[in-house]
């Protein structure tokens, strides 16, 4: 008995729904910014995990992306969304959805060199960041900083590795670029919870004129990264359509 196949896995269906996605979504950003913002930014992280969802098929790459989705989704609904901030669980969700991404690019590195270098390179960072954050911050040291220094450094390498691999996934690099330049900013502006920040210095400025640009970036990130997938499978619809013309 022949397999069914969801419509939204064909190139016939795939692109009508990732335009309509996209049209969803910039209505989301218009209500966010124009009726509630924590709701309908929250809504846009949770539609893009939907929509990935939607992609379902047993790829890795399909699979990790969710994860890191839904990673998103538990920290929003901690940072964002929840009228008090609960940092602790924020960061761990958001932890969870750095390593989830990890995997997607290791699973999808051919490499076995760079492969070997990314683990070297990824373990190195997080072991230095957990162990250099209580020795600057000192006696100011919390769980929000380890975790948050964690993620960081798990978060760069993810840039980094994907940049390296960037044909296999070029806009999953770029998302993470935008993800990666959105948590800058929004580092920028948590320092001051551990360090006087003087008036005229570079971090000052970085927070003040930084402040419009963090949530665009990070919406941006949130929406691209299903739609790599979207274009890993158009690219896919295309290879196999080659193989049976030759």
């Amino acid at each position: 008995m022949p397999k069914t196949i969801s419509p939204i896995k064909s190139g016939k269906f795939l692109l009508p729904a990732t335009v309509c996605f996209v049209v969803w979504q910039l209505t989301v950003v218009y209500l966010m910014y124009n009726v509630a913002f924590s709701l309908f930014s929250y809504i846009c992280v949770i539609s893009s995990c939907l929509f990935c969802a939607l992609l379902a098929d047993k790829s890795r790459s399909w699979l990790f992306t969710l994860l890191g989705l839904l990673g998103t989704v538990g920290a929003d609904l901690f940072l964002v969304f929840i009228p008090v901030q609960l940092r602790v669980p924020g960061m761990i969700f958001f932890c969870g959805a750095q390593l989830a991404y990890f995997a997607r690019i290791y699973s999808e590195d051919n490499n076995p060199l760079r492969k070997r270098v990314h683990l070297i390179l990824r373990i190195s960072a997080s072991v230095i960041g957990l162990i250099a954050t209580p020795l600057v911050l000192g006696s100011r040291v919390d769980a929000v900083a380890v975790l948050s220094i964690f993620y960081y450094a798990n978060l760069i390498c993810n840039v980094l590795f994907a940049f390296l691999n960037f044909r296999k996934s070029w806009l999953f690099a770029l998302a993470l670029l935008a993800f990666i330049l959105s948590d800058t900013i929004l580092g920028f502006q948590c320092l001051s919870d551990y360090f006087l920040i003087p008036r005229g210095s570079f971090i000052y400025y970085a927070v003040h004129f930084g402040r419009r640009l963090f949530y665009p970036l990070y919406i941006i990130s949130q929406i691209t990264i299903p739609l790599s997938v979207v274009f890993g499978r158009l690219n896919d619809v295309q290879s196999k359509k080659a193989v049976v013309s030759d």
